[in-house]
């Protein structure tokens, strides 16, 4: 099954390149949030952090 299918995406941080699986939100995910392992500030410029950090977009970007 695909993290897609799944409700999952792999949020990856630019800083540290530490990965987290991370559940999809139902609608837009969040503006931001802190990476667990070097403690970077993650702040998405446009959507939200699963489409700009993730390996899947949020559901909202998704039905377009």
């Amino acid at each position: 099954m695909t993290d897609a299918k799944a409700g999952r995406s792999i949020l990856q941080c630019p800083k540290c390149g530490f990965k987290v699986t991370e559940r999809l939100p139902a609608g837009r995910g969040p503006a931001q949030c802190r990476c667990v392992a070097c403690g970077e500030t993650l702040k998405a410029q446009h959507c939200c952090v699963f489409c700009e950090f993730g390996s899947e977009p949020c559901r909202v970007n998704r039905s377009q």
